[in-house]
């Protein structure tokens, strides 16, 4: 199976690393990895997600589109391939796969400004493209009950529910 790693904007990737990880799997190197430097991994749809264990409890709820309306639940399930270019900022990025879909974000503006390496993630749903994006911001998204086809960003909470981006 093609798994692809994400690694946390919050993880140093210059950092140096040692690692025995024969006869194992990469999953499990990569998890060997993450604990022996306080970190965690989680798998999203094939792509392996490293980083902080807050975030990976984040991305472990189950993400839920039940509250969106049937036509925003459709964009959300639809798998899509996320593609940007150097410097691009997360904000471009989430804006642009947002509106491939012809989803509405109502305040990008949450998402603090970066710029990226250049990158892509596989074809996999909207809703669990734009929570790997927002994961690093401390972000999840949730569904506007009041406007068809759009959503909100807003701070993860850890025991939230109901919310739509995550349960």
């Amino acid at each position: 199976a093609d798994t692809r790693v994400w690694l946390d904007r919050r993880v140093d990737p210059t950092q140096a690393l040692d690692l025995n990880a024969s006869g194992v799997s990469v999953l499990g190197a990569l998890q060997r990895l993450a604990e022996a430097n306080g970190l965690s991994v989680v798998t999203v749809e094939g792509v392996a997600y490293v980083g902080p264990l807050h975030g990976v409890a984040q991305l472990s709820r189950t993400r839920s589109v039940a509250a969106a309306n049937p036509a925003l639940r459709r964009r959300l399930k639809r798998s899509t391939t996320v593609r940007w270019p150097r410097l691009a900022t997360p904000r471009d990025v989430v804006r642009q796969a947002a509106s491939d879909a012809r989803v509405r974000i109502t305040n990008l503006d949450r998402i603090p400004h970066d710029l990226l390496p250049a990158g892509a993630l596989p074809a996999r749903p909207l809703g669990d493209q734009l929570s790997l994006l927002l994961v690093g911001f401390g972000l999840e998204w949730r569904v506007d009950p009041e406007q068809p086809l759009t959503l909100s960003l807003a701070p993860y909470e850890p025991r939230a529910s109901n919310r739509g981006g995550s349960e």
